[in-house]
Protein backbone atom coordinates (compact mmCIF):
# COMPACT_ATOMS: atom_id res chain seq x y z
CA UNK A 1 0.00 0.00 0.00
CA UNK A 2 1.22 3.22 -0.65
CA UNK A 3 1.51 5.81 1.88
CA UNK A 4 2.71 9.02 2.85
CA UNK A 5 6.16 8.91 4.30
CA UNK A 6 6.96 12.16 6.04
CA UNK A 7 10.60 13.30 7.26
CA UNK A 8 9.71 14.19 11.16
CA UNK A 9 9.00 10.61 13.14
CA UNK A 10 7.67 10.69 16.50
CA UNK A 11 6.79 7.20 18.09
CA UNK A 12 4.22 7.27 20.66
CA UNK A 13 2.56 4.68 22.70
CA UNK A 14 -1.16 4.80 23.78
CA UNK A 15 -2.93 2.09 25.76
CA UNK A 16 -7.02 2.11 26.67
CA UNK A 17 -7.59 3.15 29.92
CA UNK A 18 -7.83 0.82 32.94
CA UNK A 19 -11.12 -0.40 34.30
CA UNK A 20 -11.87 1.33 36.49
CA UNK A 21 -11.76 4.48 34.22
CA UNK A 22 -8.81 7.59 34.59
CA UNK A 23 -5.43 6.13 34.64
CA UNK A 24 -3.66 8.44 36.53
CA UNK A 25 0.10 10.10 35.25
CA UNK A 26 1.44 11.67 38.15
CA UNK A 27 4.80 13.54 39.87
CA UNK A 28 5.85 14.22 43.00
CA UNK A 29 6.60 17.71 42.91
CA UNK A 30 6.92 18.63 46.73
CA UNK A 31 10.96 20.00 46.25
CA UNK A 32 9.20 23.08 44.16
CA UNK A 33 9.12 25.68 46.93
CA UNK A 34 12.77 24.82 48.19
CA UNK A 35 13.42 25.59 44.44
CA UNK A 36 11.66 28.42 44.28
CA UNK A 37 13.78 29.70 47.81
CA UNK A 38 16.73 29.00 46.31
CA UNK A 39 16.06 31.09 43.32
CA UNK A 40 15.79 28.33 40.81
CA UNK A 41 13.83 28.94 37.91
CA UNK A 42 12.40 26.12 35.79
CA UNK A 43 11.79 26.50 31.76
CA UNK A 44 9.84 23.83 29.49
CA UNK A 45 12.29 22.26 26.56
CA UNK A 46 11.96 25.33 24.62
CA UNK A 47 13.87 27.34 27.13
CA UNK A 48 10.29 29.60 28.14
CA UNK A 49 10.32 29.99 31.90
CA UNK A 50 7.50 28.04 34.03
CA UNK A 51 6.18 27.45 37.31
CA UNK A 52 6.80 23.33 38.23
CA UNK A 53 3.22 22.82 38.67
CA UNK A 54 2.44 24.18 35.57
CA UNK A 55 4.87 22.60 33.46
CA UNK A 56 3.93 19.38 34.74
CA UNK A 57 0.62 20.06 33.33
CA UNK A 58 1.75 21.02 29.97
CA UNK A 59 3.39 17.67 30.24
CA UNK A 60 -0.28 15.79 30.46
CA UNK A 61 0.23 15.01 34.08
CA UNK A 62 -3.42 14.93 35.86
CA UNK A 63 -2.06 14.49 39.11
CA UNK A 64 0.90 15.77 42.24
CA UNK A 65 1.91 14.26 44.97
CA UNK A 66 2.98 15.82 47.76
CA UNK A 67 4.96 15.23 50.88
CA UNK A 68 4.16 15.84 54.63
CA UNK A 69 6.86 16.32 57.07
CA UNK A 70 5.57 17.05 60.41
CA UNK A 71 8.18 20.17 61.89
CA UNK A 72 10.32 20.75 59.31
CA UNK A 73 13.40 23.22 59.58
CA UNK A 74 12.65 25.71 56.99
CA UNK A 75 8.41 24.77 57.03
CA UNK A 76 9.27 22.62 53.39
CA UNK A 77 6.81 19.74 53.82
CA UNK A 78 5.20 21.13 56.24
CA UNK A 79 1.21 21.38 56.05
CA UNK A 80 1.00 25.05 55.18
CA UNK A 81 3.50 24.33 52.20
CA UNK A 82 1.64 21.51 50.90
CA UNK A 83 -1.50 24.00 51.13
CA UNK A 84 0.44 26.34 49.01
CA UNK A 85 1.33 23.63 46.73
CA UNK A 86 -2.13 22.07 46.24
CA UNK A 87 -3.75 24.92 45.77
CA UNK A 88 -1.38 25.92 42.70
CA UNK A 89 -1.99 22.00 41.64
CA UNK A 90 -6.36 22.68 41.90
CA UNK A 91 -5.65 25.36 39.88
CA UNK A 92 -4.58 23.34 37.15
CA UNK A 93 -7.39 20.88 37.56
CA UNK A 94 -5.22 18.17 39.13
CA UNK A 95 -6.20 15.28 41.36
CA UNK A 96 -3.90 15.48 44.69
CA UNK A 97 -2.20 13.00 46.77
CA UNK A 98 -0.62 13.54 49.87
CA UNK A 99 1.99 11.66 51.45
CA UNK A 100 2.56 11.53 55.37
CA UNK A 101 6.03 10.66 56.32
CA UNK A 102 5.57 10.93 59.78
CA UNK A 103 8.68 12.05 60.91
CA UNK A 104 10.23 16.18 60.66
CA UNK A 105 11.89 15.09 57.98
CA UNK A 106 12.62 12.15 55.36
CA UNK A 107 10.94 8.59 56.08
CA UNK A 108 12.23 5.63 53.70
CA UNK A 109 13.03 2.02 54.32
CA UNK A 110 16.49 3.15 56.12
CA UNK A 111 14.73 5.30 58.11
CA UNK A 112 11.75 6.56 59.80
CA UNK A 113 12.33 8.61 62.70
CA UNK A 114 9.71 9.40 65.72
CA UNK A 115 9.36 13.68 65.12
CA UNK A 116 11.05 15.30 67.70
CA UNK A 117 8.15 16.07 69.42
CA UNK A 118 6.45 12.92 69.73
CA UNK A 119 9.44 11.30 71.26
CA UNK A 120 8.45 10.78 74.93
CA UNK A 121 5.16 9.50 73.76
CA UNK A 122 3.66 6.07 75.01
CA UNK A 123 2.07 3.95 71.93
CA UNK A 124 -1.36 5.22 72.81
CA UNK A 125 -0.46 8.97 72.86
CA UNK A 126 1.61 8.02 69.49
CA UNK A 127 -1.51 6.90 67.66
CA UNK A 128 -3.20 10.19 69.10
CA UNK A 129 -0.96 11.96 67.84
CA UNK A 130 -0.39 10.66 64.29
CA UNK A 131 -4.28 11.09 64.12
CA UNK A 132 -4.27 14.72 65.37
CA UNK A 133 -1.76 15.57 62.14
CA UNK A 134 -2.98 13.26 59.74
CA UNK A 135 -6.56 15.00 60.27
CA UNK A 136 -5.41 18.32 60.96
CA UNK A 137 -3.45 18.59 57.94
CA UNK A 138 -6.15 17.16 55.31
CA UNK A 139 -8.83 19.67 57.45
CA UNK A 140 -6.66 22.50 56.42
CA UNK A 141 -7.07 21.33 52.69
CA UNK A 142 -10.20 20.71 52.74
CA UNK A 143 -10.88 24.42 54.72
CA UNK A 144 -9.60 25.34 51.07
CA UNK A 145 -11.41 23.51 48.57
CA UNK A 146 -8.77 21.16 48.29
CA UNK A 147 -10.37 17.64 46.86
CA UNK A 148 -7.81 15.11 48.20
CA UNK A 149 -7.49 12.17 46.34
CA UNK A 150 -5.58 9.73 47.81
CA UNK A 151 -3.40 9.76 51.14
CA UNK A 152 -0.53 7.71 51.77
CA UNK A 153 -0.20 6.40 55.64
CA UNK A 154 3.39 6.40 55.66
CA UNK A 155 6.30 6.18 53.25
CA UNK A 156 7.96 3.94 51.69
CA UNK A 157 7.00 1.45 55.21
CA UNK A 158 8.16 -1.72 53.91
CA UNK A 159 10.11 -2.20 57.59
CA UNK A 160 7.12 -0.21 58.84
CA UNK A 161 7.11 3.13 60.48
CA UNK A 162 7.90 5.18 63.38
CA UNK A 163 11.09 3.50 64.81
CA UNK A 164 11.25 1.24 67.24
CA UNK A 165 7.31 1.78 68.04
CA UNK A 166 6.00 0.75 64.94
CA UNK A 167 8.88 -1.30 63.26
CA UNK A 168 7.43 -3.92 61.78
CA UNK A 169 9.71 -6.83 62.27
CA UNK A 170 9.45 -6.40 66.12
CA UNK A 171 6.30 -4.64 66.35
CA UNK A 172 3.69 -5.59 63.90
CA UNK A 173 0.83 -5.31 65.88
CA UNK A 174 1.96 -1.58 66.71
CA UNK A 175 2.69 -0.85 63.13
CA UNK A 176 -0.78 -1.87 62.15
CA UNK A 177 -2.44 0.30 65.19
CA UNK A 178 -0.43 3.44 63.59
CA UNK A 179 -1.76 2.51 60.61
CA UNK A 180 -4.92 2.39 61.37
CA UNK A 181 -5.13 5.05 63.62
CA UNK A 182 -4.08 7.51 60.14
CA UNK A 183 -6.84 5.20 57.91
CA UNK A 184 -9.47 6.74 60.26
CA UNK A 185 -8.18 9.81 60.59
CA UNK A 186 -8.04 9.70 56.70
CA UNK A 187 -12.22 9.10 56.38
CA UNK A 188 -13.25 11.29 58.66
CA UNK A 189 -12.02 14.54 57.00
CA UNK A 190 -12.32 12.65 53.58
CA UNK A 191 -14.43 9.50 53.46
CA UNK A 192 -14.07 9.03 50.01
CA UNK A 193 -10.22 9.27 49.55
CA UNK A 194 -7.85 6.38 48.95
CA UNK A 195 -5.54 5.15 51.60
CA UNK A 196 -2.40 4.01 50.39
CA UNK A 197 0.01 1.88 52.05
CA UNK A 198 3.52 2.25 50.05
CA UNK A 199 6.03 0.01 49.90
CA UNK A 200 9.45 0.24 48.30
CA UNK A 201 11.12 -2.65 45.80
CA UNK A 202 7.70 -3.31 43.90
CA UNK A 203 9.26 -6.28 42.21
CA UNK A 204 10.16 -8.07 45.24
CA UNK A 205 6.58 -9.88 46.38
CA UNK A 206 8.31 -10.88 49.86
CA UNK A 207 8.26 -7.75 51.58
CA UNK A 208 4.70 -6.98 50.65
CA UNK A 209 3.61 -10.13 51.72
CA UNK A 210 5.25 -9.82 54.94
CA UNK A 211 3.69 -6.15 55.22
CA UNK A 212 0.30 -6.63 53.94
CA UNK A 213 -0.26 -10.05 55.39
CA UNK A 214 0.85 -8.51 58.90
CA UNK A 215 -1.98 -5.45 58.60
CA UNK A 216 -4.11 -8.22 57.38
CA UNK A 217 -3.67 -10.08 60.46
CA UNK A 218 -4.12 -7.23 63.24
CA UNK A 219 -7.37 -5.84 61.33
CA UNK A 220 -5.52 -2.52 60.16
CA UNK A 221 -6.92 -1.03 57.15
CA UNK A 222 -6.13 0.11 53.09
CA UNK A 223 -8.01 0.90 50.02
CA UNK A 224 -4.82 0.22 47.90
CA UNK A 225 -1.16 -0.98 47.53
CA UNK A 226 1.60 1.78 46.46
CA UNK A 227 4.71 0.70 45.17
CA UNK A 228 8.14 2.40 44.24
CA UNK A 229 9.79 0.93 40.93
CA UNK A 230 13.24 2.26 40.51
CA UNK A 231 15.09 0.09 38.30
CA UNK A 232 18.35 1.69 39.30
CA UNK A 233 17.46 0.63 43.13
CA UNK A 234 16.73 -2.99 42.21
CA UNK A 235 19.79 -3.34 40.16
CA UNK A 236 21.66 -1.87 43.34
CA UNK A 237 20.05 -4.28 45.78
CA UNK A 238 20.49 -7.01 43.80
CA UNK A 239 16.98 -7.75 43.38
CA UNK A 240 17.35 -7.55 39.64
CA UNK A 241 19.94 -8.17 37.20
CA UNK A 242 18.66 -5.46 34.36
CA UNK A 243 16.16 -2.53 34.23
CA UNK A 244 13.87 -5.31 31.38
CA UNK A 245 13.78 -7.54 34.84
CA UNK A 246 12.60 -4.68 37.09
CA UNK A 247 10.00 -3.69 34.79
CA UNK A 248 8.04 -7.74 34.53
CA UNK A 249 8.87 -8.71 37.86
CA UNK A 250 7.29 -5.44 39.09
CA UNK A 251 3.87 -6.02 36.81
CA UNK A 252 4.29 -9.72 37.81
CA UNK A 253 3.85 -8.36 41.12
CA UNK A 254 1.31 -5.96 40.98
CA UNK A 255 -1.15 -8.79 39.06
CA UNK A 256 0.12 -11.10 42.18
CA UNK A 257 -0.87 -8.48 44.90
CA UNK A 258 -3.99 -7.92 43.39
CA UNK A 259 -5.44 -11.61 43.23
CA UNK A 260 -3.64 -11.82 46.94
CA UNK A 261 -5.82 -8.77 48.71
CA UNK A 262 -8.06 -7.54 45.86
CA UNK A 263 -7.21 -4.36 46.22
CA UNK A 264 -6.13 -1.63 43.68
CA UNK A 265 -2.59 -0.66 43.22
CA UNK A 266 -0.77 2.72 42.17
CA UNK A 267 2.80 2.97 41.21
CA UNK A 268 3.44 5.94 43.36
CA UNK A 269 7.27 6.71 42.79
CA UNK A 270 9.54 5.86 39.60
CA UNK A 271 12.63 7.14 38.03
CA UNK A 272 15.70 6.92 35.89
CA UNK A 273 19.22 8.08 35.52
CA UNK A 274 18.20 11.74 33.75
CA UNK A 275 21.81 11.32 32.13
CA UNK A 276 20.59 8.61 29.96
CA UNK A 277 17.39 10.54 28.74
CA UNK A 278 16.41 8.20 25.70
CA UNK A 279 16.62 5.31 27.60
CA UNK A 280 14.60 6.88 30.09
CA UNK A 281 11.94 7.64 27.68
CA UNK A 282 11.83 4.28 26.16
CA UNK A 283 11.81 2.15 29.43
CA UNK A 284 9.50 4.31 31.42
CA UNK A 285 7.03 4.26 27.90
CA UNK A 286 7.35 0.36 28.37
CA UNK A 287 7.03 0.35 32.30
CA UNK A 288 3.82 3.01 31.44
CA UNK A 289 1.95 0.65 28.54
CA UNK A 290 2.57 -2.50 31.08
CA UNK A 291 1.10 -0.96 33.93
CA UNK A 292 -1.89 0.02 31.89
CA UNK A 293 -2.19 -2.88 29.49
CA UNK A 294 -0.95 -5.83 31.87
CA UNK A 295 -2.44 -5.41 35.20
CA UNK A 296 -6.36 -5.91 33.80
CA UNK A 297 -6.98 -2.52 35.21
CA UNK A 298 -5.83 -2.85 38.59
CA UNK A 299 -2.88 -0.78 38.68
CA UNK A 300 -4.43 2.81 38.07
CA UNK A 301 -1.60 5.09 37.46
CA UNK A 302 2.14 5.93 37.66
CA UNK A 303 4.29 8.96 39.52
CA UNK A 304 7.07 10.00 38.54
CA UNK A 305 9.71 10.66 42.09
CA UNK A 306 11.09 14.82 41.65
CA UNK A 307 11.29 14.97 38.21
CA UNK A 308 12.64 18.94 38.89
CA UNK A 309 15.35 17.36 40.75
CA UNK A 310 18.86 17.46 39.49
CA UNK A 311 22.65 17.41 40.79
CA UNK A 312 22.64 15.63 44.10
CA UNK A 313 19.21 13.30 43.06
CA UNK A 314 20.56 11.74 39.55
CA UNK A 315 16.77 10.17 38.98
CA UNK A 316 15.33 12.91 37.92
CA UNK A 317 14.23 13.85 34.62
CA UNK A 318 15.30 17.74 34.35
CA UNK A 319 18.68 19.07 32.92
CA UNK A 320 19.83 22.21 33.15
CA UNK A 321 16.23 23.16 34.97
CA UNK A 322 14.49 21.96 31.76
CA UNK A 323 12.54 18.43 31.30
CA UNK A 324 14.39 15.55 29.32
CA UNK A 325 13.07 13.53 27.08
CA UNK A 326 11.87 10.84 30.05
CA UNK A 327 9.55 13.29 30.72
CA UNK A 328 8.18 12.78 26.81
CA UNK A 329 6.70 9.66 27.89
CA UNK A 330 4.20 10.93 30.09
CA UNK A 331 3.39 14.00 27.55
CA UNK A 332 2.67 11.35 24.97
CA UNK A 333 0.70 8.97 27.14
CA UNK A 334 -1.65 11.91 28.22
CA UNK A 335 -2.22 13.01 24.75
CA UNK A 336 -3.31 9.50 23.40
CA UNK A 337 -5.45 8.56 26.48
CA UNK A 338 -7.68 11.67 25.69
CA UNK A 339 -7.70 11.66 22.15
CA UNK A 340 -8.44 8.25 20.71
CA UNK A 341 -11.99 6.55 21.03
CA UNK A 342 -13.52 3.20 19.64
CA UNK A 343 -14.81 4.13 16.16
CA UNK A 344 -18.46 2.36 16.77
CA UNK A 345 -18.82 4.63 20.02
CA UNK A 346 -18.63 7.62 17.77
CA UNK A 347 -19.89 6.19 14.71
CA UNK A 348 -22.51 3.35 15.52
CA UNK A 349 -24.30 2.82 12.51
CA UNK A 350 -20.58 1.99 10.92
CA UNK A 351 -19.80 -1.77 10.06
CA UNK A 352 -16.49 -3.13 11.30
CA UNK A 353 -14.62 -6.07 8.93
CA UNK A 354 -10.82 -5.95 10.10
CA UNK A 355 -8.91 -7.05 7.82
CA UNK A 356 -6.00 -7.37 9.52
CA UNK A 357 -7.24 -8.76 12.73
CA UNK A 358 -7.62 -11.80 10.32
CA UNK A 359 -5.98 -14.03 7.85
CA UNK A 360 -7.95 -12.27 4.78
CA UNK A 361 -5.40 -9.69 4.07
CA UNK A 362 -2.56 -9.75 1.65
CA UNK A 363 0.30 -11.21 4.56
CA UNK A 364 -2.07 -14.19 5.48
CA UNK A 365 -1.78 -13.89 8.91
CA UNK A 366 -2.74 -11.56 12.11
CA UNK A 367 -0.79 -8.75 11.64
CA UNK A 368 0.94 -7.48 15.12
CA UNK A 369 -0.73 -5.08 17.17
CA UNK A 370 -4.20 -6.04 16.17
CA UNK A 371 -5.63 -7.04 19.71
CA UNK A 372 -8.86 -6.79 19.17
CA UNK A 373 -11.44 -7.03 16.40
CA UNK A 374 -11.76 -3.08 16.61
CA UNK A 375 -11.46 0.12 14.91
CA UNK A 376 -10.18 3.82 17.01
CA UNK A 377 -9.28 6.92 15.80
CA UNK A 378 -8.82 10.01 16.75
CA UNK A 379 -11.67 11.87 18.21
CA UNK A 380 -11.68 14.40 15.77
CA UNK A 381 -11.47 12.26 12.72
CA UNK A 382 -14.32 10.32 14.14
CA UNK A 383 -16.54 13.03 14.53
CA UNK A 384 -16.07 13.76 11.21
CA UNK A 385 -16.48 10.78 10.53
CA UNK A 386 -19.82 10.58 11.98
CA UNK A 387 -20.93 13.27 9.57
CA UNK A 388 -19.75 11.37 6.72
CA UNK A 389 -22.30 8.46 7.88
CA UNK A 390 -25.15 10.56 8.55
CA UNK A 391 -24.26 12.07 5.08
CA UNK A 392 -24.55 8.31 3.60
CA UNK A 393 -26.99 6.75 6.16
CA UNK A 394 -29.73 9.59 4.35
CA UNK A 395 -28.71 8.11 1.00
CA UNK A 396 -29.34 4.66 1.60
CA UNK A 397 -25.62 3.30 3.08
CA UNK A 398 -23.81 2.64 6.10
CA UNK A 399 -19.97 2.50 6.29
CA UNK A 400 -17.69 -0.40 6.28
CA UNK A 401 -14.60 0.13 8.08
CA UNK A 402 -11.61 -2.01 6.85
CA UNK A 403 -9.09 -0.26 8.92
CA UNK A 404 -8.36 2.80 10.99
CA UNK A 405 -4.98 3.70 13.45
CA UNK A 406 -2.82 1.15 12.61
CA UNK A 407 -0.12 0.54 15.18
CA UNK A 408 3.49 0.67 14.15
CA UNK A 409 4.41 -2.92 15.16
CA UNK A 410 1.85 -3.45 12.00
CA UNK A 411 3.44 -1.54 9.81
CA UNK A 412 6.73 -3.67 10.89
CA UNK A 413 5.07 -6.67 10.21
CA UNK A 414 4.61 -5.50 6.91
CA UNK A 415 7.65 -4.20 5.80
CA UNK A 416 9.22 -7.70 7.44
CA UNK A 417 6.67 -9.57 5.27
CA UNK A 418 7.52 -7.59 2.27
CA UNK A 419 10.96 -8.53 3.06
CA UNK A 420 10.46 -12.34 3.17
CA UNK A 421 10.11 -13.11 -0.71
CA UNK A 422 8.70 -16.71 -0.77
CA UNK A 423 5.80 -16.28 1.57
CA UNK A 424 3.28 -15.36 -1.70
CA UNK A 425 0.58 -17.60 -0.12
CA UNK A 426 -1.71 -14.04 -0.80
CA UNK A 427 -0.59 -13.21 -4.16
CA UNK A 428 -3.41 -14.32 -6.10
CA UNK A 429 -5.96 -12.45 -4.17
CA UNK A 430 -3.83 -9.06 -3.70
CA UNK A 431 -1.36 -8.72 -6.13
CA UNK A 432 -1.14 -10.74 -8.96
CA UNK A 433 0.11 -8.69 -11.20
CA UNK A 434 3.39 -8.07 -9.11
CA UNK A 435 6.44 -9.45 -8.44
CA UNK A 436 6.62 -9.63 -4.45
CA UNK A 437 10.12 -7.91 -4.91
CA UNK A 438 9.11 -4.66 -6.15
CA UNK A 439 6.22 -4.15 -3.45
CA UNK A 440 8.60 -2.32 -0.73
CA UNK A 441 10.48 -0.55 -3.70
CA UNK A 442 7.04 0.34 -5.27
CA UNK A 443 6.24 2.20 -1.86
CA UNK A 444 3.38 -0.17 -1.54
CA UNK A 445 4.79 -1.30 1.48
CA UNK A 446 6.54 1.46 3.19
CA UNK A 447 8.34 2.31 6.90
CA UNK A 448 5.54 4.75 7.77
CA UNK A 449 2.25 5.24 7.26
CA UNK A 450 -0.36 7.62 7.62
CA UNK A 451 -2.86 5.23 9.84
CA UNK A 452 -0.48 5.06 12.30
CA UNK A 453 -1.14 9.02 13.08
CA UNK A 454 -4.72 7.69 13.92
CA UNK A 455 -6.81 10.01 11.39
CA UNK A 456 -6.77 7.59 8.55
CA UNK A 457 -9.62 5.43 7.30
CA UNK A 458 -9.79 2.64 4.73
CA UNK A 459 -13.53 1.95 4.56
CA UNK A 460 -16.36 0.88 1.86
CA UNK A 461 -20.29 1.45 1.65
CA UNK A 462 -22.55 -0.54 2.38
CA UNK A 463 -26.17 -0.96 0.72
CA UNK A 464 -28.95 -1.47 2.60
CA UNK A 465 -31.46 -2.25 0.02
CA UNK A 466 -29.38 -5.05 -1.24
CA UNK A 467 -27.58 -5.87 2.01
CA UNK A 468 -24.64 -6.07 0.16
CA UNK A 469 -21.10 -3.93 -0.18
CA UNK A 470 -21.25 -1.20 -2.73
CA UNK A 471 -19.79 -2.63 -5.88
CA UNK A 472 -16.36 -0.45 -6.23
CA UNK A 473 -14.76 -2.57 -9.30
CA UNK A 474 -12.00 -3.92 -6.91
CA UNK A 475 -10.98 -5.43 -3.37
CA UNK A 476 -9.80 -3.49 -0.85
CA UNK A 477 -6.05 -3.76 -0.53
CA UNK A 478 -5.44 -4.62 -4.29
CA UNK A 479 -1.47 -3.42 -5.16
CA UNK A 480 -2.18 -1.81 -8.73
CA UNK A 481 -3.42 0.57 -10.40
CA UNK A 482 -6.92 -0.43 -10.74
CA UNK A 483 -7.07 0.81 -7.37
CA UNK A 484 -6.55 4.29 -8.54
CA UNK A 485 -9.12 7.04 -7.89
CA UNK A 486 -8.52 7.86 -11.15
CA UNK A 487 -8.96 4.66 -13.36
CA UNK A 488 -11.46 4.47 -15.72
CA UNK A 489 -12.56 8.08 -14.66
CA UNK A 490 -11.93 11.85 -13.51
CA UNK A 491 -12.03 11.81 -9.91
CA UNK A 492 -12.23 15.74 -9.72
CA UNK A 493 -15.11 16.12 -12.15
CA UNK A 494 -17.06 12.55 -11.46
CA UNK A 495 -16.69 11.65 -14.90
CA UNK A 496 -16.29 8.21 -16.19
CA UNK A 497 -13.76 7.73 -19.39
CA UNK A 498 -12.90 4.31 -19.17
CA UNK A 499 -9.02 4.59 -19.47
CA UNK A 500 -7.97 1.78 -18.23
CA UNK A 501 -4.34 2.26 -20.41
CA UNK A 502 -2.66 1.88 -16.47
CA UNK A 503 -3.66 -1.69 -16.03
CA UNK A 504 -1.20 -4.38 -16.91
CA UNK A 505 -3.62 -7.17 -17.98
CA UNK A 506 -6.61 -4.22 -19.65
CA UNK A 507 -8.56 -4.97 -16.71
CA UNK A 508 -11.13 -1.92 -16.62
CA UNK A 509 -14.43 -1.11 -14.00
CA UNK A 510 -17.46 -0.55 -15.15
CA UNK A 511 -19.61 3.08 -15.48
CA UNK A 512 -21.69 2.31 -12.11
CA UNK A 513 -18.62 0.93 -10.20
CA UNK A 514 -16.70 4.31 -10.90
CA UNK A 515 -19.66 6.01 -10.04
CA UNK A 516 -19.84 3.53 -6.69
CA UNK A 517 -16.19 5.10 -5.54
CA UNK A 518 -17.44 8.60 -6.34
CA UNK A 519 -20.15 8.66 -4.03
CA UNK A 520 -18.03 7.59 -1.07
CA UNK A 521 -15.24 9.74 -2.40
CA UNK A 522 -17.44 12.72 -2.65
CA UNK A 523 -19.02 12.08 0.82
CA UNK A 524 -15.54 11.77 2.56
CA UNK A 525 -14.43 14.68 0.94
CA UNK A 526 -17.63 17.08 1.81
CA UNK A 527 -16.87 16.25 5.86
CA UNK A 528 -13.07 17.53 5.86
CA UNK A 529 -11.38 13.92 4.82
CA UNK A 530 -8.29 14.11 1.49
CA UNK A 531 -8.40 10.92 -0.38
CA UNK A 532 -5.02 9.01 -1.92
CA UNK A 533 -4.38 8.98 -5.16
CA UNK A 534 -3.46 5.23 -5.30
CA UNK A 535 -6.68 4.13 -3.10
CA UNK A 536 -10.15 4.71 -3.17
CA UNK A 537 -10.34 3.02 -0.11
CA UNK A 538 -7.87 5.06 1.84
CA UNK A 539 -9.02 8.68 3.49
CA UNK A 540 -7.08 11.20 6.18
CA UNK A 541 -8.66 14.02 7.98
CA UNK A 542 -6.79 16.84 6.42
CA UNK A 543 -6.45 18.85 9.80
CA UNK A 544 -5.51 15.93 11.75
CA UNK A 545 -4.19 16.55 14.83
CA UNK A 546 -1.10 14.95 14.89
CA UNK A 547 0.18 15.38 11.62
CA UNK A 548 4.27 14.29 12.62
CA UNK A 549 2.89 12.03 15.48
CA UNK A 550 3.43 8.05 14.85
CA UNK A 551 1.41 5.64 17.88
CA UNK A 552 2.50 2.66 18.76
CA UNK A 553 -0.59 1.54 21.07
CA UNK A 554 -2.54 -1.57 20.43
CA UNK A 555 -5.76 -1.82 18.41
CA UNK A 556 -8.19 -3.09 21.23
CA UNK A 557 -11.51 -1.26 22.92
CA UNK A 558 -11.25 2.05 24.37
CA UNK A 559 -12.58 2.59 27.92
CA UNK A 560 -15.63 4.97 27.21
Amino acid sequence: MKKFLLAITILVTVWPMSANGTFWLGADISGTSGLEAHGVQLYNAQGEPRENTVLMREYGLNAARFRVWVNPKGGFSSKEDVLKLALRAKEQGMAIMIDFHYSDWWADPGKQNIPKAWEQMGYEQMCQALAKHTSETLQLLKDHQINVKWVQVGNETTHGFLWPMGRAEENMQQYAGLTQAGYDAVKAVYPDAACIVHLDGGCDPARYHFIFDGLKKYGAKWDMIGLSVYPYWDIDAGLTKDEDETLVKAIDNINALYATYQTPLMIVETGYDADRPDDGKAWMKRFIEAARTQTNGHCEGVFYWAPEAEGHYRLGAFRNHRPTAIMDAFKEAAIETSEFVTLTDAVPDAILEIRYFGTYNFVGTRIDGYEEPTALLTKKAAEALRAVSDDVMAQGYRLKIYDAYRPQKGVDHFVRWSKDIPDTKMKTYFYPDLDKSVLFDQDYIMEKSGHTRGSTVDLTLFDMDTEKELDMGGTFDWFGPESHPDFCGNPETGEYTGDNHKSPTGRSITPEQFANRMILRQAMLRHGFKALDSEWWHFTLKDEPFPDTYFTFPVRQMAK
